[in-house]
């Protein structure tokens, strides 16, 4: 796996540091959002990362279309694996459970919002965030 991995990065231009292997191991193995915070936390026993450190990779990766920020709840982002295929997402404040919105409702409006605007629209992301329903039971 970690060679698939540095060839991975490789393929970005990226370099292949242990850091950012263990990291992007990390982010592979995620299937909800997750912040620097949680990787700092979850690495700390087995291979511990200075936040600084993190927040750099994560940085890189953003840039270099490996990962994708889907959230801002309180002052913290939360990230996850880029998707082949964009995805607008319901997100829980609370719990930060996530949900896809199956069908894209901006492309419908991306023509004439184009016209209007003049804008050549490239790409787009929505986020809906709000309580889901085991988070409003709760309350």
């Amino acid at each position: 796996m970690n060679t698939e991995l540095k060839d991975y990065l490789k393929k970005k231009n990226l370099k292949a540091t242990k850091n950012r292997i263990t990291i992007l191991k990390y982010i592979n193995k995620r299937r909800d959002p997750f912040s620097a915070e949680d990787i700092n936390k979850d690495l700390m026993d087995q291979n511990p990362i200075n936040l600084s450190t993190i927040y750099r990779t994560l940085n890189i990766f953003l840039d270099n279309d490996i990962l994708q920020k889907v959230a801002e709840i309180d002052g913290v982002l939360y990230y996850q694996k880029l998707q082949e295929n964009h995805q607008h997402q319901l997100i829980c404040t609370e719990c930060k459970a996530v949900v896809p919105i199956e069908n894209c409702p901006i492309a419908e409006w991306k023509d004439s919002l184009e016209k209007m605007t003049g804008y050549q629209i490239a790409s787009h992301h929505l986020e809906l965030r709000g309580l889901c329903p085991n988070c409003q039971r709760k309350k």
